[in-house]
This record gives C-alpha cells, sequence and structure tokens, in this order.
C-alpha cells in the first residue's frame, strides 16, 4: 500500500512550507508518494517535466536525497526507507531541473512518530497540545483570501504614490519593483519597473530573520544600475582611467559584529587583463582592505560567493573594487545577501541550531553540478594559503597550487574530478600541500589503457636538472581512473630538496600507478598501495625510496627502464619492504630492469606470482627477500647482480636464467629453498 499525496503547484507564485497534519511511522517504507501538479494563476494546466529531485532532511539532521520522475505532466517522488528512520520533525523539499533551471515546486515539515520504545523527543502529549495550538494560531493569522495575500506582499501600484529603488507594488495582477525614484507621482510607467522574482526578491535573509529591508538592498545604492535585459544590477569598478569602489550598504553596522556577505554575480564580458574583483571590508579605526572573496575573471556565467567578516571587529563599510588589471571591469551583482554570521536562517526548526557554511575563510562546499571549479579553487589558495574542500565533487579543468599552500579534504568523501579535456587535475610547485582526497579521472571505472594516455591526477613537473622548485607533500590521497597516472614526477632536478614525500595513499586503475619518467629525484614514498595498473611504478628517476609499500594485482609491478641511455643519474635508490605480487593474472613480470646503471637495492621484500628480469647495467642488489610461487629470474648482463640471504619457495618456482660474459659477477649467496633442502644458485 502506498499513500498517495496530490499537490498543485503554481508557476505564478512562490512555493508556501506546508506543515503535515498527520504522521508517518519509522516501520513505513516506500509509504508516501507526493505528485505535483503544475497550474497558471488562470488555473491552465502547466505540465512538469525535466529531472526530478528531492531532499528530505532527517530529525537527525540527516539529508536523505530522493530521486523521482516526470510522466504525463505530473512530478511525482516517493519517500524511501531511509526517510522512516529517525522519529521527530522533518523538512522535504522536491525540486525539477528543466533547461538548466533548477525550480522548488514543493515544500513540507512534518513528523515520523516512533513505532516502540517509547514517546518521540519533543511529542510529549502536552507537547503535542502546545503544537497544534501553535498550528492553530498560525492558520488563524493566514489571509482570507487571494487579495489578501497580494495585499500581504505587496501594495497595489498607485498612480498618486512616491515610490523609491527597490519598492514592491502590484500592477495588472505582476508583482514589480521600482529601479527609477518616482519622486513626483505618476501613471504606471513600464521603464520604470521590472518584473520581480519572488525566489530572490523575498528571500533575502536579515540577521532577525525576516527579509532585508530596502536599507539593506544593493539595489538603493546609487552606484549600482539595473540592466533588465539580463536582470543583473551592475557597477564600473574599473573604467579606462583610475578605479573606483562600489559600496552596497550605506546603514551603519553594529559593534563587534561578525557579518556574513553573500552574493551570486560575476564579471562583465568586458574585463581586462587582471586577475578579477575583490569584495573587502573595513573596519572601525583601521583603513586597510581586507578581502573576503574574489570574482573571478573569464566566469561568464554567476557564480556563488561567500565570506564573514573578522570576529571582534566592528564593520565600517562592505564594498567590491578591482584587483588589477587594465580596461573597463563592471561586476554584475544578480542576489546579496547580508546577515549577522551566526543568526539561524528561516524556516529552520525550533531549537535547531543553524549550520553556517561560511564560518572560516578558505572553505569550499559543493556547487552539486559539474561547473568547473579549478578557479575558484585556485583564488582561494592565492588569497588565503589553504583551500578546504568540504565533503562533496570539485570538478575542475586542472587546479594549479601556487607556491606554500594546501588544499585538504575530508578523504573520500572530498572527490576532485578532472573534467574532460583536462590534463592534470592538481598540478604541484614548491611546498604544496595535497591531503584527505580522492582524485578522480572519472566517476564511472575507465578500461585499463595498454598505452600511456595525457591524464594525470597530480603533476609535479619541474624545469630539468637544477629545476626552481622545492618538494611537496602528498598525503592521505585516493586516485583512480587516469589513463597515464595517478602520480607523475618528471624533471624535478638533481637538487636534494626537490622530492615529494608520498605517504598512506591509494591508487587503482590507471595505465601509471606512480610516473617517474625523467630525473625525478629525491621522492620518499611510504604506504602507498597500488592495485590493478597496467604498470603498479615507472621509477627512471634516482635517490627515490619505497618504504612499505604495495605494488600488487598490476599487470606488470615495477618498471626501470633506461632502454635509450638517456636517463641519467638513474636508479640508486631502493624499495624496503615491498610487495610484487600478482601479476598479470600470476603469469607476468613483477620487475623488470632495463639499463640502470647505478644500482638499486631491494630489501625484506615479497615477490610472488611474477617474474624478475634483469637486462644490462649492473649493481642490483636483493638481499633478505621472499620468493614465492612462478617467480622465474632471467639476468642478461655483465654487471653485478647480487642475491644475498634469500628465501625460495622452490628451485622449480624460480628457474634461473644467466646470460653474462661475466658470469663471476652474478652471485647467489646464502639463498636457500624454504625448507634449506636446497642451496639456489644460477
Amino acid at each position: 500500500m502506498n499513500n498517495i499525496i496530490k499537490r498543485v503547484w503554481n508557476q505564478n507564485r512562490m512555493v508556501n512550507i506546508e506543515d503535515l497534519s498527520g504522521m508517518a511511522f519509522q516501520a513505513e517504507s516506500g509509504g508516501h508518494t507526493f505528485e505535483i501538479s503544475g497550474v497558471d494563476d488562470a488555473g491552465n494546466a502547466v505540465p512538469l517535466s525535466g529531472t526530478v529531485a528531492g531532499v528530505f532532511r532527517r530529525a537527525d539532521n540527516a539529508d536523505i536525497a530522493l530521486t523521482g520522475s516526470a510522466s504525463g505532466g505530473i512530478i511525482s517522488v516517493t519517500l524511501t526507507a531511509d526517510c522512516y528512520a529517525v522519529p521527530g520533525r522533518f523538512g522535504l523539499t522536491i525540486f525539477v531541473t528543466s533547461n538548466s533551471q533548477k525550480v522548488a515546486i514543493y515544500a513540507a515539515v512534518g513528523t515520523i512518530a516512533q513505532t516502540s520504545g517509547g514517546a518521540v523527543a519533543g511529542d510529549t502529549p502536552q507537547d503535542v497540545v502546545d503544537l497544534i495550538n501553535a498550528i492553530e494560531a498560525a492558520i488563524a493569522e493566514i489571509p482570507a483570501s487571494y487579495t489578501d495575500i497580494m495585499a500581504a506582499i505587496a501594495p497595489t501600484y498607485s498612480s498618486s504614490a512616491l515610490y523609491t529603488i527597490g519598492d514592491y507594488a502590484w500592477y495588472n495582477g505582476a508583482l514589480k519593483r521600482c529601479i527609477v525614484p518616482i519622486t513626483t507621482a505618476e501613471t504606471f510607467t513600464a521603464a520604470h519597473w521590472v518584473d520581480a522574482v519572488i525566489g530572490s526578491d523575498f528571500c533575502q535573509i536579515s540577521e532577525d530573520g525576516k527579509n532585508i529591508a530596502d536599507e539593506k538592498r544593493l539595489l538603493q545604492n546609487s552606484n549600482w544600475s539595473f540592466d533588465s535585459t539580463d536582470g543583473f544590477y551592475k557597477g564600473t569598478l574599473r573604467p579606462a582611467a583610475g578605479y573606483t569602489t562600489k559600496p552596497f550598504i550605506d546603514t551603519a553596522y553594529e559593534a563587534n559584529t561578525q557579518y556574513r556577505v553573500s552574493v551570486i554575480a560575476k564579471v562583465a564580458s568586458n574585463y581586462g587583463t587582471g586577475n578579477g574583483m575583490n569584495c573587502y571590508a573595513k573596519y572601525t579605526g583601521d583603513n586597510t582592505n581586507y578581502l573576503l572573496f574574489r570574482l573571478q575573471r573569464n566566469d561568464t556565467t554567476a557564480a556563488y560567493y561567500s565570506a564573514v567578516t573578522d570576529a571582534g571587529k566592528t564593520v565600517s563599510s562592505l564594498f567590491f573594487s578591482y584587483s588589477s588589471g587594465a580596461g573597463d571591469d563592471t561586476v554584475c551583482i544578480k542576489d546579496l545577501m547580508v546577515a549577522k554570521a551566526y543568526e539561524k536562517l528561516p524556516f529552520e526548526e525550533h531549537g535547531k541550531t543553524a549550520v553556517d557554511k561560511t564560518v572560516r575563510a578558505g572553505v569550499l562546499f559543493p556547487s552539486g553540478d559539474t561547473t568547473d571549479r579549478a578557479l575558484e579553487i585556485s583564488a582561494i589558495l592565492s588569497d588565503h594559503g589553504c583551500c578546504e574542500l568540504m565533503p562533496g565533487d570539485y570538478y575542475v579543468s586542472g587546479i594549479a597550487m601556487p607556491d606554500d599552500s594546501m588544499i585538504i579534504g575530508h578523504g573520500l568523501q572530498s572527490r576532485i574530478i578532472l573534467l574532460a579535456g583536462g590534463t592534470n587535475a592538481v598540478t604541484l610547485h614548491s611546498r604544496n600541500t595535497v591531503k584527505n582526497l580522492a582524485i578522480l579521472g572519472d566517476t564511472s571505472d575507465i578500461t585499463l589503457p595498454i598505452s600511456a594516455g595525457t591524464r594525470s591526477g597530480i603533476l609535479y613537473e619541474g624545469t630539468g636538472e637544477t629545476s626552481i622548485y622545492v618538494g611537496s607533500i602528498i598525503d592521505g590521497c585516493y586516485f583512480k581512473n587516469f589513463d597515464l597516472a595517478a602520480m607523475t614526477f618528471n624533471n624535478t632536478g638533481y637538487g636534494t630538496d626537490s622530492g615529494c614525500m608520498v605517504s598512506n595513499c591509494l591508487i587503482d586503475n590507471c595505465y601509471y600507478g606512480i610516473n617517474i619518467p625523467l630525473l625525478g629525484e629525491f621522492n620518499k614514498f611510504s604506504n602507498v598501495r597500488v592495485t590493478h595498473c597496467h604498470i603498479g611504478c615507472l621509477d627512471n628517476g634516482g635517490n627515490n625510496v619505497f618504504t612499505g609499500c604495495g605494488f600488487d594485482a598490476n599487470d606488470q609491478q615495477l618498471l626501470m627502464d633506461n632502454t635509450d641511455g638517456t636517463r641519467t643519474n638513474n636508479s640508486h635508490g631502493g624499495f624496503i619492504g615491498c610487495t610484487f605480487n600478482h601479476s598479470l593474472n600470476n603469469a607476468g613480470t613483477a620487475i623488470e630492469i632495463i639499463g640502470m646503471t647505478t644500482g638499486e637495492i631491494f630489501s625484506g621484500c615479497q615477490i610472488f606470482y611474477g617474474g624478475i628480469v634483469i637486462t644490462n647495467g649492473y649493481g642490483f642488489v636483493f638481499d633478505s627477500c621472499n620468493f614465492g610461487k612462478n617467480t622465474p629470474i632471467s639476468i642478461t648482463c655483465d654487471g653485478l647482480v647480487m642475491f644475498a640471504n634469500c628465501m625460495f619457495r622452490s628451485a622449480s618456482n624460480s628457474p634461473i636464467t644467466v646470460s653474462s660474459s661475466h658470469p663471476e659477477r652474478i652471485k647467489f649467496v646464502n639463498c636457500f629453498t624454504k625448507e634449506l633442502a636446497n642451496a639456489i644458485t644460477p
């Protein structure tokens, strides 16, 4: 059985929040379906179509994502079992996205009742009586007619009245907003008014939880002009000569109060070559401009920005100004909110604490779509030195990290996803930190490449032997689905401080897990696990040390390749306590070394189900290693190769083939099968 709740959405009216009078119960699952049809003011049917989604906020503040469908012009959303899991008050919002427009078509609050084990918190008999009384009082205040509702929002336009910018009035059944001061009474003049958008005009939030009054609207400020062609308020910040600032509030601010400033804005297409538009705060007794956030250039679509002013200071001014560059620059404001930073927002449940998403500078929240966030993240890194990515997905074309900056996330819950056409999700420079993130080449598994592509999760690339960069830290990250490599370290030079520190990372389904094609030196890797890649690690650099790393279930675990003789200063690093197991369905090559000339140490390693192939070069030492099933060893070189203190499962599992003009240089010292039955020799 299923309760079908039918509602009607009026496309010409704002969405009201319905308080559902009945109760749902914890034991229910899929027990309620909301069907919503559309009409206009005249009662004509408005077919609804598009992508249907909803958010169900439970009493424990968990948000349950819902999906729905559109059929026959009617929207349908069914509550899932998770919606009934927690007793108490809930909130529900249903959205439809069509032609890139996302519209809320229904909102409600209600109660999930507990089925056993006592009363629901806050729902004692007296609580219920109080709630009923409160609902009845609220119902008594609802206007009795549509005319009363209109009058409660705004008066009817009068040809004998005077109006200021930001005033509202009804005219011929449509809500209008004044954009030109009317200082002399006149008949309605269309050029002096624009259609009001209820969502943006009446959801502005002030410090007392009510609509922002006219004195706190940037529309009132003479610095801004309204452009009816696109609905933006505009102010030129960087004219051809000099520059201007654009304050957006003229009234006083409360002392020692933090304010939240949020804006939907863009930079107009006539930008110059500088870095963007800045939103600043000034404080009483301090003439310094303090940056709140930067509106990025080259962004011709409106984006959301938000920040808070400094605690313990008194704001004297909030304004926009240009960052740098030449030519005319215009900031375009679609929506503006200024509120005390910690006040609760409207429609919150009583007693719940508001979640303020803008308390700390440098914190970024997901947009919920595939918008490129790269410039936004780079700007935060430039302004604050650190960008914290809250849980969610962040699509990027490529983030270039400035020196001494850090990106930090919340583990697998914070995902950087490289957009199609992007080459490197994150590019390091000097002394960067990348920590606790998932970095993905695609959200779906790609077919494992059999030839190297172009896309990497992290790129650290220098300029040659005397590279100018200093190494960075990569910790606690998860990489997947890159057709070149999870991490690429290339041409970073001989400098002892040029290497990176990489630890506690997981890598899956890439061509190379770790890619060091040339002159990547002094990198330290610890506790890195690489699986299901074509080649777990390409190490053509020098002085690279791997400790406690796992290269397992790859087609090939390790390749060191100087076939063409161009990898100068190669090898002379080490693998300590690493595993090289299960190569290419247990029948591939685990370790292949070609032409390396300065030696490599393998100590305390496990090699199972994968052979070892050494071709040319010299100075390769395997000490205290354990060789299991299917580990043939092939040595074709005249240089020193030594196996010492190693244990082999059996001679038949590790057949040894040697081709050398100096066989005395191929040494097996103190090597035995596991039962000490036979000494292992070439």
